[in-house]
């Protein structure tokens, strides 16, 4: 695996781990969870969310085929990185993920 393969499946990884015990919630995840429901924000947080997810798990299942998976997706590996640390740090995106990946 070269290290840009390392690098994406890292990503992956970090995003899966970031999901983890939101129990520890405070009133922003609250507030961004009931915001989080209203259908604007459910739609661009699906369309943000199922292609990446989408991603990731191909590049879980083919790590060497990392790059003609990104492509595909027309993704760049500095694009996907900044995508799955935007997920990362929104609770409602994250927890989508999480359902969609099982991870």
């Amino acid at each position: 695996m070269t290290g840009r393969h390392g690098s994406l499946l890292l990503t992956a990884l970090l995003l899966a781990a970031c999901g983890g015990d939101d129990s520890r919630a405070g009133a922003a995840d609250s507030a961004a969870s009931a915001t989080a429901r209203t259908p604007e924000v459910v739609d661009s947080t699906m369309a943000l969310v199922a292609p990446a997810a989408a991603v990731a798990l191909a590049l879980k299942e083919k790590p060497a085929m990392a790059d003609s998976i990104l492509a595909e997706a027309g993704l760049s590996i500095e694009q996907f990185e900044a995508l799955m640390y935007r997920i990362a740090a929104d609770t409602a995106a994250r927890r989508f993920y999480t359902s969609l990946t099982g991870s």
